[in-house]
């Protein structure tokens, strides 16, 4: 049962970063410049999200804050990770649904989901924050 609830999440994860796909002009050979897919400036989005706090602005941060907290847990259930061990893995995680949205959007021609360093550091910082609750909740758990 656990294998099928964490493969469900998968499959939200992946609807959820790749989907819904615009096609906008497909090979249209339209040209945008480089700043229309790519986001490299640490804590800009952030910023600009809590600056002019919305609907959109809140759903963008804490869903990229929450988004990989269930990996964290399902990982570290049936996992010994070391803490670096994570690490690494939820920067290449992270930075790997990145990568393929900003190639998608590349060779489409089309800057839909843009490649966002932010996105990278708010997956990280939901994971680790996971991480760091995991024993007390354990704790309070063992309690009940």
């Amino acid at each position: 049962m656990t294998d099928f609830v964490f493969i469900l999440y998968l499959v939200g994860l992946v609807l959820v970063t790749m989907f819904p796909l615009s096609f906008g002009p497909l090979f249209s050979g339209m040209n945008h410049p480089f700043e229309a897919y790519v986001q490299l400036v640490p804590f800009r989005s952030i910023l600009e999200y809590l600056t002019d706090l919305n609907l959109h602005s809140c759903i963008q941060l804490f869903g990229n804050i929450f988004m990989l907290a269930p990996l964290a847990i399902y990982i570290n259930a049936f996992y010994n990770w070391s803490f670096k061990k994570n690490l690494i893995f939820v920067c290449l995680f992270s930075f790997g649904i990145e990568f393929v949205q900003g190639t998608w959007d590349f060779f489409n021609h089309w800057p839909y989901k843009k490649v966002d360093i932010d996105d990278v550091f708010s997956n990280m910082t939901g994971y680790l924050l996971t991480l760091f609750f995991i024993p007390r909740i354990k704790k309070l758990y063992d309690k009940l």
